[in-house]
């Protein structure tokens, strides 16, 4: 939908530059079907042919005035839209990436070519993530990296066997969140019995 709409303001932008373009050349007549040419070759700077009369700006200079002012008015306020629309559009588009991240663990980036990274919030390195690629028949398939080669039997049991994404990635991420309990409690039973030394040695009778 957002898409639709920018789009719609871009063609928008376009009619009204080449628009602005034709009444700064001195065009005032039939200006719907000039700037449509004038669209169609790109608002190129070439004169538009076919045989177009065009009034001499000393027989409209009022008319021409407050046309091109209005153009010009008309212009600012698509503009402005058009801004404030990608505006929203990026807002809404961070404020998602934010709450999937929270709710699965991941932080998803999309890069070229269909290809989507996964970053685990519990992994170990920053460079440690997943790669998916999404194929036209929209299946997606998970591309080699060096954090899934640390995975073989995880995706061996959840990918090979069970087949499910949902369900692996969730293994993934109880597997990190496991380990880095598991370093935090150690650590804390070691420092409470002062380091794991042989200060007080078990006697056996």
């Amino acid at each position: 939908m957002r898409k639709k709409q920018v789009q719609s303001l871009t063609e928008e932008n376009d009619a009204l530059k080449a628009r602005v373009k034709l009444l700064e050349e001195g065009q005032t007549k039939d200006l719907t079907l000039l700037v449509g040419h004038k669209v169609e070759e790109g608002a190129s700077s070439k004169e538009v042919q076919g045989g177009l009369n065009s009034a001499p700006l000393c027989k409209g200079v009022v008319v021409y005035s407050l046309s091109f002012l209005d153009l010009q008015e008309k212009l600012r306020l698509a503009d402005l839209r058009k801004e404030r629309l990608i505006e929203a559009f990026r807002k809404t588009s961070t404020d998602f990436r934010e709450v999937c991240c929270q709710l699965t663990g991941y932080r998803i980036d999309g890069l070229d070519d269909s290809k989507y990274r996964l970053t685990p919030v519990y992994a170990e390195s920053p460079h440690d993530h997943l790669l998916f690629r999404r194929e036209r028949t929209g299946e997606l398939l998970m591309l080699e990296t060096q954090f899934s080669g640390q995975l073989e039997e995880l995706i061996e049991l959840h990918l090979g066997q069970q087949r499910s994404i949902p369900v692996f990635l969730a293994a993934v991420i109880t597997d990190l969140f496991s380990r880095q309990t598991f370093d935090t409690d150690y650590t804390v039973a070691t420092t409470e019995t002062g380091g794991g030394g042989d200060d007080n040695p078990i006697c056996i009778d």
